[in-house]
């Protein structure tokens, strides 16, 4: 999760600095890729902690709650940022519209980067979870 959010961060940063009238659609497509990669790491993560957090018979209840909450985010999202953007741009000109979308995508850099703060809990329980557990002194017979 950790990382997953580290690269959509850096990738949301990178279009917002990136970001002028006329750029390169490489450049455009290169910071993307890297944002959509650390989507692609993080809801899987998510869905597995999640799914692997309750017994058995919750899985439908979990799996459900997992959905709605991150749908619940995405709306968020969505309407967070469409507010930075109006508030600072618009669709009335290729100028307006960047003066908009730049300061849209650093709060979605920024929300990335606190989701990586929000998870790091969960890296350090994980790691204690799988450290080899004392191995048992078996009585000789």
């Amino acid at each position: 999760m950790v990382a997953g959010l580290g690269a959509q961060a850096i990738g949301y940063g990178w279009v917002a600095a990136i970001a002028a009238t006329g750029m390169s659609s490489y450049l455009l497509a290169a910071a993307l890729t890297a944002a959509g990669i650390g989507t692609s790491l993080c809801f899987p993560t998510v869905a597995n902690a999640v799914m692997g957090s309750v017994p058995p018979s919750e899985a439908g209840v979990a799996s459900g709650s997992n959905s709605a909450i991150r749908e619940i985010g995405g709306v968020f999202g969505v309407a967070v940022l469409a507010a930075v953007f109006t508030s600072r741009g618009g669709y009335t000109s290729p100028h307006a519209f960047i003066e908009g979308f730049r300061p849209a995508l650093w709060v979605g850099a920024g929300f990335s980067a606190l989701g990586m703060i929000a998870a790091l809990p969960g890296v350090r329980r994980t790691a204690k979870e799988k450290q080899p557990a004392a191995p048992e002194l078996v009585a000789a017979a």
